[in-house]
């Protein structure tokens, strides 16, 4: 026997080729749904901010007894405005596609003293 043997290798570079494919889609798996759910958590943050800014505005002009809009159109959007007394304290509603923001604000009288 001589110390000279050839390794029989026609399969390796297929099996190198499949390995690779096999892993670039295992991690194309696991890191494109995690894409997905961030951006529909980032667009959703992003759209409760846009209300939540609205209605903070919203509430600004009804402090300085100014008629608060009916409608506000943002990047597209359409959102619905409208003003509420519930039990006495007023609020702002911001309506958009189904989904609700109400902010909630009390008159505080802060010159009048109360026993």
């Amino acid at each position: 026997m001589s110390g000279n043997k050839r390794i029989n290798e026609k399969g390796f570079l297929l099996f190198e080729a499949i390995l690779s494919w096999v892993l670039i889609t295992t991690c194309l798996m696991i890191y494109l749904p995690l894409l997905v759910n961030l951006l529909t958590t980032l667009h959703s943050a992003k759209n409760e901010l846009e209300m939540a800014r609205i209605g903070y505005e919203q509430i600004q002009k009804s402090v300085e007894t100014e008629v608060v809009d009916n409608e506000w159109e943002t990047n597209g959007k359409i959102y619905t405005i409208s003003e509420k007394v519930v039990n006495g304290r007023k609020g702002i509603w911001v309506y958009e596609e189904g989904k609700v923001w109400n902010l909630q604000m009390e008159s505080l009288d802060l010159l009048s003293s109360r026993p």
